[in-house]
């Protein structure tokens, strides 16, 4: 199985489950949204393409009139951090959609099962880069305050009042 197709597989595992279940308008959402990137289309993905290609609005569609594509997109990333926190909590592949964008991010927990892809395009971004932990960001603050304090005490020592 190629990624693409583990992505598909994904993504009718998660719109089978009961939190999709009668939420037509987010699983239409979902899958345009995935296929679209599977395409190689991922980074065309606008609020006006998707308020005409998956919600049927016109050509005219104004987004400061009609909020339907941000309020169905901030629940559709609700539901699939619930459905990651639960149920598909061991899932292989899991579909995120960062918030201020309409491109998924598929990541996949075992890559070495799966062949090589046919458009690596839509494979995976680059792993975000966690901030380093709290404790050693005021670690290294203190360790820099104590050299400064120590350089002032030198300095004022070898300076004659």
């Amino acid at each position: 199985m190629n990624r693409a197709d583990a992505v598909r597989s994904q993504l009718e595992r998660i719109l089978a489950d009961p939190l999709f279940s009668g939420a037509d308008r987010r699983a239409s959402l979902l899958r345009f949204l995935v296929e679209e990137s599977l395409k190689g289309q991922g980074a065309s993905l606008k609020e006006a393409l998707l308020a005409v290609e998956v919600f049927g609005r016109t050509g005219d569609h104004d987004p400061k009139v009609d909020s339907l594509v941000r309020v169905e997109m901030g629940r559709l990333r609700s539901r699939l951090i619930e459905y990651y926190a639960q149920q598909g909590s061991a899932d292989p592949v899991r579909i995120q959609i960062p918030k201020g964008r309409y491109e998924p991010v598929f990541t996949f927990s075992e890559p070495q099962s799966f062949s090589a892809p046919e458009n690596s395009a839509i494979l995976p971004s680059a792993p975000a880069r966690t901030p380093p932990p709290r404790t050693a960001i005021f670690t290294a603050a203190a360790l820099t305050l104590a050299l400064l304090i120590a350089l002032f005490v030198v300095w004022k020592h070898k300076t004659p009042d």
